[in-house]
């Protein structure tokens, strides 16, 4: 139903991100990392589209694309004037949006992105290939991933045991780095927790008012994130979820 919408950029991961990392100046990057997960997390736009059953989003819009500035922040200034007329891939964003990432978003990354440390290291041939092919879009992420997780850890064990471990592990660590490290891991841990509650609070709040059946797939929602990812996974929708 939605995916025939508009599609706008959403600049929420971008203003969270970068007001953690402003935060934290001087901290070591592990921890950085972790802390904006958790502040972002914390804030970004929860919402329950109609006859969903697995809840969870990366954006605040219906059909929207992130911002990732710590990638290639500087591509993403070039594209804005032409975002809603390009041939493919259009979005539109709204004057206030972009107004943010020209002036207060955007002005924070440079020096500082993954692009620019990229650059230092690679060799003239490899610059050149990329600017033939690298074009930014807005809905992919930067240009890193292509990551196997342990999905199954989670799912049999459930975050909250697996903070219990990391918090056993910093206590025991051999060096700096590695506390740093399990400190990472239960704060991205508990943020992700937090986050699953967030949409469990929501979920109840719509099944207060819902006079039809919608009200049991919703309250399903609210016991599956009440659930996990702390706990381990019960039934499939859980391990979906």
């Amino acid at each position: 139903r939605f995916l025939r919408g508009q599609r706008e950029v959403c600049v929420e991961r971008a203003r969270y991100l970068t007001e953690s990392y402003r935060q934290t100046e001087g901290q070591p990057a592990v921890l950085r990392q972790a802390r904006a997960l958790e502040h972002i997390l914390a804030h970004i736009s929860v919402r329950i589209e109609p006859d969903e059953l697995l809840v969870g989003n990366v954006t605040g819009k219906p059909l929207g694309a992130g911002i990732y500035p710590e990638g290639i922040a500087g591509r993403i200034l070039g594209e804005l004037p032409n975002l809603a007329r390009r041939d493919c891939n259009t979005f539109s964003i709204a004057p206030e949006d972009e107004r943010e990432l020209v002036e207060s978003i955007l002005p924070y990354w440079r020096g500082r992105t993954i692009e620019e440390r990229a650059r230092e290291l690679w060799s003239p041939e490899v610059t050149a290939s990329f600017e033939r092919v690298a074009p930014f879009i807005l809905t992919e992420i930067a240009g890193i991933g292509h990551m196997l997780i342990n999905h199954q850890r989670v799912l049999e064990r459930g975050l909250l045991a697996i903070i219990e471990e990391a918090r056993k592990r910093r206590q025991n660590a051999r060096d700096e780095a590695q506390r740093d490290f399990y400190e990472a891991v239960e704060i991205a841990g508990r943020a992700v927790i937090s986050w699953a509650n967030r949409y469990a609070d929501e979920a109840q709040r719509l099944a207060n008012t819902a006079t039809d059946s919608g009200r049991d797939e919703l309250l399903a929602i609210v016991e599956a994130c009440r659930r996990v990812p702390a706990q381990p996974a019960r039934t499939f929708q859980e391990a979906l979820q």
